[in-house]
């Protein structure tokens, strides 16, 4: 699966993708998954895994280029994770302690701006791209967040009050 990912400036935060995406709640960390993450202000690839939590996993050092398209792909088997930025492996990581199976992708810019496009994966030698469009609906939330929908899926959007965004 991959994605180009655009960070308009090296402000703090990070944005990526997440793999095998399982169990989503309501709150920051709630769900299963693995988050491969760019951070311009920081100069790194990040790799964490979720299990209803967030657990940093390895960093490695990456001048994030800032205002250009990146190509971000993350190769996958049951237990091991390739990570490759615009063409070249970054980072090579196997999961013996808690891997995680299966499951979706999804976008998670973290505290900064992002821009997304061409969205992909790729399943038994078939790739498949992934439309990225607004969802016409009433959010009731304001810029800078967006909803966005594929196909049929229907989404329920809100904005949460009292929720401590700045436990990672």
């Amino acid at each position: 699966m991959g994605v180009e990912l655009l960070l308009p400036d090296a402000a703090a935060g990070n944005a990526g993708i997440l793999a095998k995406l399982s169990d989503p709640g309501i709150g920051a960390d709630r769900f299963n998954g693995y988050e491969v993450a760019l951070d311009a202000a920081a100069g790194r690839l990040r790799l964490g895994r979720h299990r209803q939590n967030y657990e940093p996993i390895q960093d490695a050092p990456y001048a994030v280029p800032i205002n250009r398209w990146v190509a971000l792909v993350v190769r996958m088997t049951e237990t091991t994770l390739e990570i490759m930025v615009d063409g070249k492996s970054m980072l090579v990581y196997e999961d013996r302690d808690h891997p995680l199976a299966s499951g979706g992708v999804a976008l998670r810019p973290w505290q900064r701006a992002a821009s997304y496009r061409n969205l992909w994966v790729a399943t038994a030698g078939q790739t498949r791209a992934i439309p990225l469009e607004a969802a016409e609906v009433e959010s009731g939330l304001c810029a800078p967040w967006v909803p966005l929908r594929g196909g049929s899926a229907q989404g329920d959007f809100s904005v949460e009050e009292g929720l401590d965004a700045r436990r990672r």
